[in-house]
């Protein structure tokens, strides 16, 4: 192929082959098209126009959207504002806390593994524990002390609405008060209640009913009903006071019968027929009066005598009338009939 050169100055600039074709030396000034299209990220140039990468073209990950194949590489630096990215061991010693430290959980956070706080844990609203696999009506619990509520106490919140506290077993349930110390002390035998009161009803003492424990008096423990004593007792001494006008027995009449007996045998009773009243000692004697004058009438110990004290009157209930003392068999010994006297 022959060429002819193109120079200026001695300095060629451009070769004219035989046909006719410049082939310019050099960097020309000015292009409006490369004659070797080069690629961007990808995309064909040759500089006629503008190019546009769109997503999914060549290997840059878009600002939205796209997947990450492959590992991410963070400064190893602490970071200096919020929306800074950091690598997971930064995120790792900062939970940890490295020896101690605060942290925050801002907005809803759901814990869906088996979680454990080592020390002292603020809820500064509500926390809520199920089952987050099954419903959130489900069942949850908390264990305090140990991972296993097995082996510690624990909180169970159960599905219908109910609430269950777990201890131990063998281990006694507590409740205390910050302040004054223990309110209550449960156990499978025992339940001691610290307060004075127990109050049944309302939170008000005068609409309710209650049980406590006097400090001062005879009596010990006593029940309420409102803020009145309705009954008292104690103990030790065996005494009993009631606040009462009235007593009943058997008030709902579900049997004819009563009694209200000694260790071995009834003192009062009603068998449906009669009413019985014994001393339940056949070494102590009974004896009825009125006032404080001794006794009108006498039954003796050991025997099954009766003794008027200094008069007795037969007959004349609701007035002047006939009055007759007899035998079991119904044979008059000795009877009053008007003014006189006969045996």
């Amino acid at each position: 192929m022959l060429f002819r050169s193109l120079s200026h100055n001695a300095f060629e600039f451009a070769r004219i082959t035989n046909v006719g074709v410049a082939k310019w030396l050099g960097n020309a000034n000015t292009a409006t098209k490369l004659e070797t299209a080069r690629t961007i990220n990808g995309v064909p140039f040759d500089g006629t126009q503008n190019i546009t990468i769109e997503a999914g073209q060549g290997t840059f990950l878009p600002l939205t959207g796209g997947t990450v194949t492959g590992p991410i590489y963070l400064p190893s630096t602490t970071p200096t504002t919020d929306t800074q990215a950091v690598t997971k061991k930064y995120v790792d010693d900062s939970v940890a806390g490295a020896g101690g430290g605060d942290v925050t959980a801002a907005g809803n956070n759901a814990f869906t593994g088996l979680n454990t706080f080592a020390n002292e844990t603020t809820f500064g609203n509500e926390l809520n524990v199920w089952d987050s696999l099954t419903s959130q009506s489900s069942t949850g619990q908390i264990n305090i002390g140990r991972v296993s509520g097995a082996n510690g106490a624990y909180i169970t919140g159960e599905s219908g609405g109910g609430l269950a506290l777990h201890t131990k077993k063998g281990q006694p349930l507590e409740l205390l008060d910050g302040v004054d110390g223990n309110l209550a002390v449960l156990t499978t035998s025992q339940a001691t209640i610290y307060p004075n009161i127990v109050q049944i009803g309302s939170a008000t003492l005068l609409e309710s009913v209650g049980i406590r424990k006097a400090t001062i008096g005879d009596y010990p423990l006593q029940i309420l009903d409102g803020n009145m004593i309705a009954a008292q007792f104690n103990g030790n001494s065996h005494k009993a006071a009631f606040e009462a006008s009235e007593v009943m027995i058997n008030s709902s009449e579900i049997s004819t019968n009563f009694a209200i007996k000694n260790a071995s045998q009834n003192i009062l009773d009603c068998n449906g027929t009669a009413m019985h009243l014994r001393t339940g000692n056949s070494s102590i004697g009974l004896e009825l009066g009125s006032g404080t004058s001794g006794w009108a009438l006498q039954c003796p110990a050991g025997t099954t005598d009766v003794k008027v004290a200094t008069r007795l009157y037969v007959g004349g209930q609701g007035g002047p009338g006939d009055g007759v003392i007899s035998s079991d068999n119904g044979e008059k010994c000795l009877y009053f009939c008007g003014t006189a006297e006969n045996t």
